[in-house]
């Protein structure tokens, strides 16, 4: 995955911003619930997806918002 991921943004041409799925263990950007690598435990942390943290890293300033944001 963090192969593909790479591979993903580094073929990307020019972007204007991102729009990203809220909640998504792959794609949210904001309150995403990530637990330990054991089954049935509890939430450890909220945060980023895990490809959405690649691209706020690399695109540091662009605009972002999440699907359910864009309704307000």
């Amino acid at each position: 995955m963090n192969d593909y991921s790479e591979n993903f943004i580094h073929r990307l041409g020019y972007v204007d911003g991102f729009v990203f799925k809220s909640g998504s263990p792959t794609i949210g950007i904001r309150n995403v619930k990530v637990y330990s690598v054991t089954e049935m435990t509890p939430v450890i942390e909220k945060g980023p997806g895990f490809f959405a943290k690649k691209i706020l890293a690399k695109y540091t300033g662009y605009p972002m918002e999440e699907d359910d944001r864009l309704r307000n």
